[in-house]
């Protein structure tokens, strides 16, 4: 299965996060994993997975330890199951 994220992400001042997508199952692989930067002025990001999920039962999380001290804001998520 291929799936497309997408939402808008800005925070108080500039930083990182990780996004990842996986597996809620055995083998618990990441089917998507990207680094993506927030600033004051928001931006929309896009991914779809090229590692194919084994089905619809997945894990969405935004890893914003490196984002400390930080207001982030994350909104119009989207996860959409595409044609593979």
């Amino acid at each position: 299965m291929k799936y497309t994220l997408s939402f808008t992400i800005r925070a108080d001042g500039e930083t990182e996060l990780e996004v990842f997508l996986q597996q809620a199952h055995e083998p618990y692989a990441a089917i998507l994993q990207q680094n993506v930067k927030a600033g004051k002025s928001p931006t929309t990001y896009s991914f779809t997975n090229s590692q194919p999920a084994q089905n619809d039962t997945l894990y969405l999380t935004f890893m914003c330890g490196k984002a400390q001290g930080r207001t982030i804001y994350i909104e119009g998520v989207t996860l959409i199951e595409s044609v593979p």
